[in-house]
């Protein structure tokens, strides 16, 4: 009796599933429609309701109806850093956007449509680590951590242009940095290409490191 009324219920919940699925619709936005670009790096959503895409040529902001698609201008000052591969998009407590592209890291202010071009200076070691921005993680206290091609940068607040950077030399598992993720203790969680590290706060922007790596007496499933 327990198994037939077991198999009913599993029943009922496979039926539940499959109506739910077949209500599912997708639309899709390609070139045609307007998309400056078919690879798609980044997705964000911004304090407007307006979708950013980031392409390997191009930014994109659609409104549900149309795009919009923002280049760099040599001749603008407010335009973007880059065209080319916008690997990430957040939105931030102010409601700006950081993007991390190719060839700079970027600040997107909604009421001017404009953008601030933030670069590596090699002559300046709080400029930020490299113009090759992969990841970008805004925490609970406000500070934002970019990972790049060369390292960690971190601003201390979002209105700073100083940067804190740390390499493999500091603690890094590794220099390439593809994600960052703050957890429900505040720690930081880094994932690079040769290992993960998580980052814990000893206060006055002092961290202790702790490197995660495969171990390759461990066969992999």
């Amino acid at each position: 009796m327990q198994i037939r009324k077991s198999c009913f219920l599993f029943f009922l919940l496979l039926i539940g599933a499959s109506q739910a699925f077949s209500q599912l619709s997708f639309d899709h936005l390609t070139v045609s429609n307007g998309l400056s670009q078919s690879t798609v790096l980044s997705i964000a959503k911004d304090s407007r309701g307006y979708l950013w895409f980031g392409t390997r040529d191009g930014l994109n902001r659609y409104n549900g109806k149309s795009i919009k698609v923002y280049r760099h201008d040599d001749q603008k000052n407010t335009s973007i850093s880059a065209d080319d591969y916008i690997y990430t998009i957040v939105k931030s407590k102010d409601n700006s956007l950081w993007i991390g592209t190719q060839r700079g890291l970027n600040y997107y202010q909604p009421k001017t449509d404009a953008f601030e071009k933030i670069y590596h200076n090699p002559k300046d070691p709080s400029s930020l680590s490299s113009n090759a921005v992969l990841s970008v993680c805004e925490t609970k206290n406000g500070q934002v951590w970019f990972g790049t091609n060369q390292g960690l940068s971190m601003l201390a607040n979002a209105k700073s242009r100083k940067f804190k950077n740390f390499k493999l030399k500091d603690g890094l598992a590794g220099n390439e940095i593809y994600c960052i993720f703050e957890d429900s203790k505040q720690h930081i969680w880094v994932g690079t290409t040769t290992g993960l590290t998580q980052i814990k706060s000893l206060g006055k922007e002092k961290f202790q490191f702790v490197n995660f790596f495969t171990n390759p007496m461990i066969p992999i499933a």
